[in-house]
């Protein structure tokens, strides 16, 4: 039971969070008008995101680590 629901939780999680990701990053280089803006944001500290941004981006990383923790637990407790 709990092998069929990681299976079904983690790429979920993985595909939730790389899309709230992206929609941050393509709002942020759409405001700036600034395609490079995503290597920014990775590389340097910016200070002039907006909060709906900063949420899209904070969610979305919390959805990869949420699909890390799934996978590890799959490979740890149900090999």
């Amino acid at each position: 039971m709990w092998t069929e629901i990681l299976t079904i939780a983690e790429p979920v999680a993985l595909l939730f969070g790389v899309v709230l990701v992206l929609i941050g990053y393509i709002t942020y280089s759409r405001r700036k008008s600034d395609y490079f803006a995503p290597v920014k944001i990775f590389f340097n500290q910016v200070d002039d995101l907006t909060i709906a941004e900063y949420k899209f981006i904070r969610s979305g990383v919390v959805f990869l680590l949420l699909a890390v923790i799934f996978r590890f637990i799959s490979l740890t407790f149900f090999p």
